[in-house]
């Protein structure tokens, strides 16, 4: 959503990935090769230079500022994404940059100052932060001093049903579905269907629906650990995961196998894809039963299967 309004206001952002792995330099900045000076350095030492060898050719390393200090200085919108990701002493770092009045200090350079009497911070400027919750794998949960340093919240809701099916039918048909921000409702008009071959396909309309339900119905099976009834993956150490990558992993494999030998075969293609992308990963018999049993339930299972009728065409 961030970068969609960006876009629409045609404002410069840049996307910072976070990890375990990311340092201060790729944010504050760091030192990097001089190459035009060591190109010039090459020149003087085979006596192109009035110097010579014994030129004076300068440092051989140059600072170059991160993504956030030039964000700060031109007013760029800067997203971190995947903040419980990132190690404690990275986001400690940044603790400046979410005061009111945001500020840095280049200490790993000169000293110098953004914001508080040093270089003004450009009025533009704005940070946003993303992540997942702090079950998903790898990540940690923020202190609550750190997340009182946000100045608002969104929630997003995992999408439900109507959700999938929306992304699936603009993925084949382009259609884009209406929303409503502040009470009132928007209707984009269609764009171009980046998987638009399988739009003739027979069954398309009812399997997309019922792999929407399907898919929607995970959500609530997937659990580490449950009470009653069991749930899917229960007591693994790391929970399954599906999400809408998941979905579009299933649909370009349909419109792979559909353009190799036609139409002919999509009822065994859209099987091959279940087995694929979703029974395939299972990783226990009891899951797999389970995952059926979900299956069935939507309709495009061994036993309910619905679209594009009852035999292969």
């Amino acid at each position: 959503h961030i970068e969609q309004v960006a876009a629409r206001l045609n404002w410069p952002t840049v996307r910072i990935n976070l990890n375990g792995q990311t340092d201060t330099g790729e944010l504050v900045g760091r030192y990097v090769p001089d190459d035009l000076r060591h190109e010039a350095g090459l020149s003087q030492v085979h006596g192109e230079g009035e110097g010579g060898v014994g030129a004076d050719r300068g440092h051989p390393w140059r600072w170059q500022d991160g993504l956030l200090v030039q964000a700060l200085l031109r007013g760029w919108w800067v997203i971190l994404d995947e903040l419980n990701l990132a190690e404690p002493q990275i986001l400690e770092r940044l603790n400046s940059v979410l005061e009111r009045e945001p500020s840095l200090v280049l200490t790993e350079h000169d000293n110098s100052v953004i914001g508080h009497g040093g270089a003004a911070v450009h009025p533009s400027f704005r940070i946003f932060g993303t992540m997942n919750p702090a079950e998903y794998a790898g990540r940690s949960v923020l202190s609550p001093a750190y997340r009182d340093r946000w100045v608002g919240y969104r929630h997003v809701p995992a999408p439900g049903e109507a959700a999938y099916l929306a992304m699936l039918r603009m993925l084949v048909w382009g259609e884009q579905p209406e929303v409503t921000v502040l009470g009132r409702r928007w209707q984009a008009t269609a764009s171009e269907a980046p998987l638009a071959a399988l739009a003739e396909v027979d069954g398309m309309v009812d399997f997309l629906s019922a792999l929407a339900r399907f898919h929607s119905s995970l959500q609530s099976a997937v659990g580490r650990s449950g009470a009653g009834a069991r749930r899917l993956g229960q007591g693994a150490r790391e929970p399954y995961v599906f999400t809408r990558r998941g979905l579009l992993r299933v649909m370009e494999y349909l419109a792979s196998r559909m353009g190799l030998d036609g139409h002919g075969n999509a009822r065994r293609h859209m099987r091959e894809a279940l087995m694929r992308y979703y029974l395939g990963r299972m990783r226990s018999g009891a899951d797999q039963a389970m995952m059926v049993q979900l299956l069935d339930a939507a309709g495009i299972g061994p036993t309910t299967w619905q679209p594009g009728g009852e035999t292969d065409q």
